[in-house]
């Protein structure tokens, strides 16, 4: 009984591992550069370039493009804060952004007069971003509004 015992407590662990909550890489869209502005009627607006990496079928292509197809592009979302227009942005991709890999974040101008000290504290507590993240102040250049 003893060593069916001993047997049991050492398959079961076994059969429990896995990889229950992976996501492929060619499901996932990765975020390089984030921006965020507000529009002229006050909501913000959130911008994203994105890496998407693709399945080639060639094999051995180098370069940005794989297939005839970008592997970048950029999306851009309007949200209530941040965080909204993050939401909103994901419901137009077809594919799980992963904020991981950004490098820099732009900060607008109209976006900055308002204090950038809670877009920092999100951003600082965020376990998505890594430390040593480049935060920019960019003066105009906000898409407008279609």
């Amino acid at each position: 009984m003893y060593r069916k015992m001993i047997i049991l407590f050492l398959i079961v662990p076994l059969l429990l591992t896995g990889c229950w909550d992976r996501q492929e890489l060619n499901d996932q869209a990765i975020v390089l550069g984030w921006g965020m502005d507000l529009a002229e009627d006050g909501v913000y607006l959130a911008t994203a370039n994105l890496v998407l990496p693709l399945a080639s079928k060639s094999g051995g292509q180098q370069g940005g493009e794989q297939g005839g197809r970008s592997g970048f592009m950029t999306e851009s979302a309007y949200g209530k804060n941040n965080r909204d227009a993050e939401q909103n942005m994901q419901r137009k991709l077809s594919r799980v952004l992963f904020p991981g890999h950004r490098r820099n974040i732009f900060i607008g101008e109209k976006l900055a007069e308002r204090g950038v000290f809670s877009i920092l504290d999100e951003y600082s507590r965020s376990p998505m971003v890594r430390r040593g993240r480049i935060f920019l102040s960019s003066e105009g250049g906000r898409r407008r509004r279609r």
